[in-house]
């Protein structure tokens, strides 16, 4: 994916990245490249994020289970300059 990557201008990388380990891998695949981060803060509203995730199967039969849900919000790291 990373090599038909190249092929393009614009590309949108549609992961979790939730460790600054994972970000800074894919962000090495493009050297020169100018990122723009799309990042949302639910740091003091997991809560509602449970909740939403119980809505969301609900309407739609898709859901993460809260096991792993709860160990995404423990390994977050903010998005920095970095």
């Amino acid at each position: 994916m990373v090599e038909e990557s190249k092929q393009y201008n614009h590309i949108v990388w549609d992961l979790t990245n939730l460790m600054r380990s994972n970000r800074k891998k894919t962000m090495s695949y493009y050297p020169s490249a100018v990122f723009n981060a799309v990042v949302f803060d639910f740091k003091g509203n997991e809560h509602e994020l449970l909740k939403r995730n119980d809505k969301r199967y609900v309407t739609s039969g898709r859901f993460i289970n809260t096991v792993t849900m709860l160990d995404m919000f423990k390994r977050f790291k903010i998005v920095d300059l970095r």
